[in-house]
């Protein structure tokens, strides 16, 4: 048997720019702080969800 090779996908890394536009349309100061922190070290959105629930 030979093994299936599984074509590997790169992730989409957005820019400058279009990082800019989604941090400007978060609400406020804790939105825009935790969808920072997720995008900067990549988290997942359950990874994310926790920070942005405390008030």
């Amino acid at each position: 048997m030979q093994p299936v090779r599984v074509p590997h996908k790169l992730p989409v890394v957005l820019s400058r720019e279009e990082m800019g536009r989604l941090l400007a349309a978060a609400g406020n100061l804790k939105h825009q702080t935790a969808l920072s922190v997720a995008y900067g070290a990549g988290l997942r959105v359950s990874e994310v969800l926790p920070l942005a629930a405390t008030e």
